[in-house]
């Protein structure tokens, strides 16, 4: 019997999120981020 194979994705996968705060909101893009969220900085 053969095995099939299962994509492992990350919870945000596929989510984009802009990140416009200083201080905490760097710490939760980088939280997002490391779900699998793109995170966009503006400065």
């Amino acid at each position: 019997m053969a095995r099939g194979r299962c994509a492992v994705t990350s919870a945000l996968d596929g989510v984009r999120v802009v990140e416009l705060a200083s201080d905490h909101g760097a710490f939760a893009g980088r939280l997002l981020a490391g779900l699998g969220a793109d995170v966009v900085l503006v400065e």
